[in-house]
């Protein structure tokens, strides 16, 4: 039977699912709170996975620590057909320590299971039971971006005794019902979609496409410390006990603090030392055990051992501004470049990391304290522009880090080009980029992993045969969010021969588009969190016989649209070509009406990514 359900969706609904990468075929999920400190999540769950891009279904991961165990854990893989391929039970997981790196120490084991198949399409049936010594919000998303949902269920099994608050996100597609028995007040929770859903991409996650649920007990207990999700004033207090008596600083820190501040320097400038002076002095590494993941070390043990996470490395630059007069507070944050929503009217514990802040500095100044090389006041993509709770006494509140439009998030390219008749040519780069474009990019990381000067430019650009002359890169340089890269290549087929003719594509890099399907009509409005722009500018020396033939690229061209724009210009002085191209995303939500506009500026972005320029004969 579940065989056939299988083949009749792919027949039923094919036209629909033809975007998606699996279709969840049955979810079942039971979550019962026993008591503050006992509660136990039951799950079975059977997907169709069509492609590769589905395959995550069948690649597990999960940890168990001394307060959270996995009773059990089964996989079995299905053929279409609905014969077993393989089965699998939490015996056959292979397990390592979490979180395994070198600036990683924990207690807590992980479980690995890799059951992807190569051949599509297949069906993975779960279950688990999850059991955990403490209550936690539980979120439950009843479907996802990248596929289809035919049935999911979520039900609340809560003990009499215990408060909860529940949230629905997209609840016109939630139906709820009722019941009660001696011990537990019970609600059942069921998804099924609406008729003509397609998954569509850039939907704002906190959009009501996505509907999902929250489980928050009002009242919890971790490390023996009770707190209450009942305000963000409530928890912020309770992580302020949690973390009480440990942000005294050792002597040896408060002398080398006081000769900053005998150093008559400005708010900013003691600040920005401060800063400096943790990152010369401590590294980040990850600490998990027993409380480690809740509790921070003392600002005196982090600075005696030289090393923390960013609960330690956090807790003891705070303690380090206030010391030196500088009002900062840690704070809470969800980080991450895909990160789940915060929802600042509904208060949970979305957080998986900690900065610091400054309110009373520049208009508030955010610290990211585990990234020894990073600027001061810098956030890149995985804190910036997010809520987080910065924690004061009686007084903790959501907050909004600061985010860069799209003009402040930039690459500007400089490129000259001389092309000799053979088509091999002599080429120069100098680039510069900044903000959240930093990391976006092949350079960066061959600044931080020392890769070879070859790799990075072959990575980077489209070019194939060539020799590096000169090559030079600077991260952050005097202190600023920017890359700058500069480099010299001689390419040996940079044009290729066509007769008495020259073929080539003057961009080395090409500008980055976005897919926008146009197989049915937009439902969601469109939505980009960051906006970047990105320039390119091509000075050409061409041989003194060839000339350039007129083509659709020969014509300038100027498009704006609300949520981007790019201009295109060409001009020739004697043998010389000057060739620019600006291309930007702007960030924001835009109407679905947009649809074929988007579509159209993206077609246009790639016709100039490669465009085939013509030299013939004078």
């Amino acid at each position: 039977m579940k065989a056939l359900l299988a083949s009749f969706c792919i027949a039923l609904y094919g036209s629909l699912f033809s975007s998606a990468d699996f279709i969840l075929l049955e979810e079942k999920a039971t979550l019962t709170i026993e008591s503050i400190k006992k509660s136990e999540l039951k799950v079975s769950r059977r997907v169709l996975v069509l492609g590769p891009d589905g395959d995550h279904w069948a690649k597990i991961n999960f940890v168990e620590s001394d307060e959270l165990d996995y009773e059990f854990y089964n996989v079995l893989i299905q053929s279409e057909a609905g014969n077993t391929i393989e089965s699998f039970e939490k015996s056959n997981f292979r397990t390592t320590m979490a979180y395994t790196s070198s600036n990683s120490y924990n207690d807590k084991i992980a479980f690995h299971l890799d059951a992807s198949q190569s051949k599509y399409p297949y069906v993975v049936e779960i279950s688990y039971l999850r059991e955990m010594d403490f209550l936690f919000p539980e979120s439950w998303y009843f479907t996802s971006k990248d596929g289809k949902s035919l049935s999911s269920s979520f039900t609340l099994r809560v003990n009499s005794e215990i408060q909860v608050r529940t949230e629905i996100k997209g609840s016109d597609k939630i139906e709820v019902s009722e019941s009660t028995d001696e011990e537990f007040r019970i609600k059942t929770y069921s998804y099924s979609p609406k008729e003509g859903y397609h998954v569509e991409d850039y939907v704002d996650p906190r959009s009501d496409y996505y509907p999902s649920l929250m489980v928050i007990p009002l009242n919890f207990e971790r490390a023996k410390v009770e707190g209450t999700y009942s305000s963000w004033e409530d928890y912020g207090d309770w992580l302020i006990k949690l973390w009480e008596d440990r942000q005294e600083l050792p002597k040896e820190a408060r002398r080398d603090l006081d000769e900053l501040k005998s150093q008559s320097l400005s708010p900013d400038e003691l600040a920005r030392a401060v800063y400096e002076y943790m990152q010369n002095r401590m590294r980040y590494v990850f600490l998990g055990y027993g409380q480690g993941g809740i509790q921070t070390m003392t600002a005196k043990e982090t600075f005696e051992r030289g090393f923390g996470d960013c609960k330690a490395l956090s807790n003891f630059t705070s303690s380090a501004l206030n010391y030196v007069g500088i009002k900062s507070y840690v704070c809470l944050i969800a980080a991450g470049s895909n990160v789940w929503p915060v929802y600042p009217e509904v208060v949970s514990d979305y957080f998986n990391h900690v900065i610091v802040c400054i309110p009373e500095l520049n208009d508030t100044t955010w610290l990211e304290c585990t990234n020894q090389r990073l600027p001061f006041g810098y956030l890149s993509d995985f804190t910036d522009d997010r809520y987080g709770l910065v924690i004061k006494p009686n007084s903790s509140e959501i907050c909004r880090t600061n985010s860069f439009d799209a003009l402040n998030n930039r690459v500007h390219r400089k490129t000259k080009i001389n092309l000799l008749k053979n088509g091999s040519a002599e080429i120069s780069v100098d680039g510069e980029y900044n903000n959240q474009t930093l990391n976006k990019n092949v350079f960066f990381y061959t600044e931080l992993n020392s890769i070879k000067p070859e790799k990075a430019v072959k990575s980077a650009t489209n070019l194939r045969s060539f020799d590096i002359r000169e090559y030079s890169c600077q991260l952050y340089p005097e202190n600023r969010a920017e890359l700058k890269i500069s480099f010299s290549v001689q390419s040996r087929v940079f044009a290729r021969k066509a007769g008495e003719k020259l073929l080539f594509n003057p961009f080395l890099f090409t500008a980055p588009s976005k897919d926008i399907d146009t197989t049915h009509a937009r439902i969601n409005p469109f939505y980009f969190k960051r906006g970047k722009v990105y320039i390119d500018e091509i000075e050409i020396n061409l041989p003194e016989e060839l000339q350039l033939d007129v083509s659709e690229y020969t014509d300038n061209y100027q498009a704006e649209y609300p949520f981007g724009f790019i201009h295109y210009s060409i001009e020739q002085s004697g043998n010389t070509l000057i060739i620019k191209r600006k291309v930007g995303f702007l960030n924001g939500e835009f109407p679905a009406s947009h649809q074929n506009d988007l579509f159209l500026f993206n077609q246009k972005i790639d016709s100039y990514n490669s465009p085939l320029y013509v030299l013939t004969n004078q």
